[in-house]
């Protein structure tokens, strides 16, 4: 399984993560988990594209088996308590890191 980062939009006090799952493998991966740390200060407010759970800073989204050659696209919004916000500060699939962070 592998993972790419990026942020799709930002805001005065928050940004729109957005998160590609891909399973380049020749079978379906059923059990994957994402995590990520996000900055001091920031909390997630909505999540579209897996289940979650918040553990102080760190988020872990999981979901539904990936097939083969496929991807799943996760998508969170992140409030940040001050100007400019901040992104994760990382991000890993089974412990490797995510592409673009």
């Amino acid at each position: 399984m592998v993972a790419r980062y990026e942020t799709d939009s930002s805001r005065l006090f928050g940004y729109t993560g957005e998160i590609v799952v891909g399973n380049p493998g020749d079978a379906p991966v059923a059990d994957w988990a994402v995590v990520v740390t996000l900055a001091e200060g920031t909390t997630v407010d909505d999540v579209d594209g897996a289940n979650w759970r918040q553990d102080g800073r760190a988020i872990t989204f999981t979901g539904a088996a990936v097939a083969a050659g496929g991807s799943r696209t996760i998508s969170f919004d992140v409030r940040d308590s001050r100007p400019k916000a901040r992104e994760p500060e990382s991000c890993t699939i089974g412990g490797q890191p995510c592409a673009g962070l």
